[in-house]
């Protein structure tokens, strides 16, 4: 039974991979087909044909139907198989389970565990907004939980330490930290008057670098052990596709090296959740990171949301 994850709806990946052939995909811990509809419109699925197993995902799009390679069987949005052709007919009780997805931000976003939850926070469409949906994007997967992987986004007093000669170089750590611990979302106040991190559950971070540079990260878990870390900044040069041509590979690079040197260290923690951790001494600073895992607890689900 997997107990990894929460309810919420989870960016899984940029919008731009999805395109007219069905994708295979494993968030999670399942392994899904990603396919669009002759509107754009994205479904998620189970990677399985219900008939002999069968990957939906090296089949096609026909009839606006994602076909199994293996017999033909075409199912549509929903799940139900419009087609079968050894019948010449649908067949309804044959599905697939369909996972609700949306895409924002330039993103797929899954729900899991709970559809009728509230979608993507306002907040941070606004700040997509601002900055007219323009960015430079960068990933890498970690061999990590989840939960390890946002941590250390909450961890501000490592920086000194792991990014001695990057982003850390000079920094001090606050002696009165103000936190806001919120049922959706955790916030971080190393200065006074603005928040320096946002993280909103389940899976994205913001750090508000100034209030015309913002880093965002989104937490796409693959399985229990694997998450792939979408990290994107929003500047205001990067409206200017010139500029967004020259510039967005230099962000890009820098934040690689910033992950990287983060990597190294959350990947020693092990490859369990940090929810789990027993013998683990948190401090003052930590308090984001306590309070992170009394909420990941206390929200964790152990069944998938889907339909049918």
């Amino acid at each position: 039974m997997n107990t990894s994850y929460i309810s919420g709806w989870y960016a899984i990946l940029p919008s731009q991979f999805l395109k007219s052939k069905p994708i295979a995909l494993e968030r999670l811990g399942l392994n899904l087909v990603l396919w669009r509809q002759k509107n754009g419109m994205p479904i998620a699925m189970t990677d399985r044909c219900p008939h002999r197993g069968a990957k939906l995902s090296i089949g096609k799009i026909k009839n606006n139907c994602i076909e199994c390679p293996y017999h033909g069987f075409q199912f549509n949005q929903k799940g139900n198989c419009d087609f079968a052709p050894e019948f010449d007919k649908p067949i309804p009780k044959l599905t697939v389970k369909c996972y609700a997805v949306q895409e924002s931000m330039g993103m797929l976003w899954l729900n899991y565990g709970n559809e009728s939850q509230d979608s993507i926070p306002e907040e941070l469409l606004a700040l997509d907004k601002n900055f007219n949906s323009r960015y430079a994007q960068t990933a890498r997967v970690w061999q990590s939980n989840i939960t390890y992987c946002i941590e250390n986004q909450l961890d501000y007093t490592h920086l000194p330490d792991v990014h001695h000669n990057t982003i850390g170089r000079g920094f001090k750590i606050p002696e009165d930290p103000k936190f806001e611990l919120g049922n959706d979302k955790i916030s971080i106040y190393l200065k006074k008057n603005t928040s320096t991190i946002d993280f909103y559950f389940p899976n994205t971070w913001v750090l508000n670098v100034a209030a015309k540079m913002k880093l965002v990260v989104f937490f796409a878990p693959i399985n229990e052990r694997k998450t792939k870390l979408y990290l994107r900044t929003y500047n205001p040069v990067l409206k200017l596709p010139i500029l967004r041509l020259l510039l967005a590979p230099l962000f890009n690079a820098l934040n690689l090296i910033i992950l990287k040197q983060d990597q190294r260290v959350v990947s020693s923690q092990g490859a369990g959740q940090s929810t789990q951790a027993k013998d683990d001494l948190l401090m003052k600073h930590d308090k984001a990171i306590s309070y992170f895992r009394e909420r990941w607890r206390d929200k964790v689900t152990s069944t998938a949301g889907g339909k049918n």
